[in-house]
């Protein structure tokens, strides 16, 4: 008998822990919530799901989005780092994207997305060296770095300009191969409840 006490509490404890690790938010719940409370869902989702993935998210600019079904917590690398190594067929994805009403993951959980980039340490060694010598990467830009054999190879756009710079893998000393100013293409105006819009 007491056997069976201690299996069926057993048991509870198995059900309230897996009702806990599969809830799911209705639209009201999230609307309530404020970016950080969401952002900070996103992140408890994503270590239930991913939890072997240890990245640092201090090197991801975090944003949350929203339309009339959905929203949406986006974690967006400010670098994307591709080693000298690289299959130049290969697609990394570099961004991570979950859906608080669904919680699906991308791109985990999307089957025809590329594979996720995980930094290796030599990886590391190589961006702390990079940013030692270069500077700060702002979120404001797109960072792509393409290690080559002697240097790396700097790409930094936005809507407003672009810069391509070139580090040298020994001594680290920077040339600027190309640095250039656009026009802004100007947006659509589109009225559409079912458009992301950014939550601030």
């Amino acid at each position: 008998m007491k056997f069976l006490i201690i299996k069926t509490i057993l048991m509870l404890n198995i059900i309230t822990c897996l009702a806990q690790s599969s809830k799911k938010y209705i639209m009201e719940q999230l609307k309530s919530k404020q970016k950080q409370e969401l952002i900070v869902i996103a992140l408890h989702i994503l270590k239930e799901k991913q939890p072997s993935l240890v990245i640092n998210f201090e090197d991801f600019e975090s944003t949350v989005w929203g339309n009339s079904k959905e929203i949406l917590v986006k974690f967006r690398r400010i670098i994307r780092y591709i080693p000298l190594s690289t299959n130049p067929e290969k697609r990394f994805s570099y961004d991570i994207t979950v859906n608080l009403n669904t919680n699906e993951i991308s791109p985990f959980d999307v089957w025809f997305q590329s594979e996720f980039y995980i930094e290796t340490k030599a990886d590391q060694k190589a961006l702390a060296f990079i940013k030692k010598n270069f500077g700060v990467f702002s979120s404001d830009f797109e960072n792509i770095i393409q290690e080559d054999e002697e240097d790396y190879c700097i790409h930094q756009t936005n809507s407003y300009s672009l810069g391509i710079y070139r580090l040298n893998k020994k001594t680290g000393k920077v040339e600027m191969s190309l640095n250039g100013h656009m026009e802004p293409t100007p947006k659509p105006i589109i009225q559409n409840p079912d458009d992301f819009i950014e939550i601030k």
